[in-house]
């Protein structure tokens, strides 16, 4: 693998693991063993949301979604590819990610819930949050706050679409 561009460490792989515990426990504080149901967001959330199911004591049904960070469209709903392989009406729905860079991105998949799915409860986990980009209609359940605005790249944050599974997060050098 090469690893030439990468920069400054952000998040260590230990880091990383009680990132994951710190939002479990959070989780498993709001539901208190309800059953839930977890739609991780593809590519990027799917090392999170496997490291994070594994800590939750709910019964957890899962399913994924994916829709494009950038469009150029007016209707922006049809770049949503939701599997919908299970029922999620009346369901308590957490949406799983590694990162919230963009609130634009969650408040259109918020958006689609909202407007096709008669749910229980929705929200989102997420490793970390960039607050200075992120103002979401939902509750959120995170464990770090990430200032920097430099490209990131690793544990499934795919920086310029590569090294999106090195075991921690860092600054993408020369960007």
């Amino acid at each position: 693998m090469t690893t030439h561009n990468i920069g400054d460490l952000v998040l260590s792989p230990i880091q990383i693991q009680r990132g994951v515990e710190k939002v479990a426990y959070l989780i498993n504080k709001q539901f208190k063993g309800d059953p839930v149901t977890a739609i991780a967001v593809m590519p990027s959330g799917l090392f999170f949301a496997a490291d994070l199911l594994r800590k939750l004591k709910s019964n957890v049904s899962m399913d994924y979604i994916s829709i494009p960070k950038n469009i150029n469209t007016a209707n922006e709903a049809e770049h949503i590819a939701f599997h919908n392989n299970i029922d999620i009406d009346h369901q308590h729905v957490i949406l799983i990610d590694d990162a919230l860079e963009q609130s634009d991105t969650f408040e259109r998949i918020i958006g689609f819930f909202n407007k096709n799915y008669a749910l229980r409860s929705l929200s989102i986990a997420s490793l970390f949050i960039k607050p200075q980009h992120c103002k979401i209609s939902v509750p959120l359940y995170y464990a770090y706050t990430v200032t920097e605005e430099e490209l990131l790249v690793g544990y499934g944050l795919p920086g310029h679409n590569t090294m999106s599974n090195i075991p921690f997060i860092s600054k993408v050098a020369n960007y």
